[in-house]
């Protein structure tokens, strides 16, 4: 039996593509692509490899959301339809403020998907 590597290293390319609906009519605020996918400046939803979403706090108490949930399910969906053999869809929801940082990681794929949160960063 051959070895698994667990870890890799990714050579990706992060794009702004706030506003660029090139998943379906979606817009997430940053794609990650392989470079050689993106060289002639189009996006294309199969060659995705991960999508993040950047929200601001509505107010210091409030935390993400289910629409702000919900909208990862949607990018998951449109990836699972356009990447048929790929079986898990890491993607991360993003809550930024000046003080602190706090994630949502979504990884499953479409028959279950699993929402794992975590504070990442609070400034004392």
């Amino acid at each position: 039996m051959g070895s698994m590597t667990l870890y890799q290293t990714w050579k990706v390319r992060a794009v702004d593509t706030r506003n660029n609906p090139y998943l379906n009519g979606l817009k997430p605020d940053i794609s990650i692509f392989n470079p050689q996918n993106i060289s002639d400046g189009a996006f294309i939803p199969m060659f995705v490899r991960t999508v993040l979403e950047l929200k601001q706090r509505k107010s210091e108490t409030s935390n993400l959301g289910n629409e702000d949930k919900g909208q990862l399910i949607d990018y998951i969906q449109i990836l699972a339809q356009q990447q048929p053999l790929r079986r898990f869809f890491p993607i991360s929801l993003m809550h930024l403020t000046f003080m602190s940082w706090s994630m949502i990681g979504i990884t499953g794929n479409i028959q279950n998907i699993q929402l794992r949160s975590r504070k990442v960063f609070q400034y004392p």
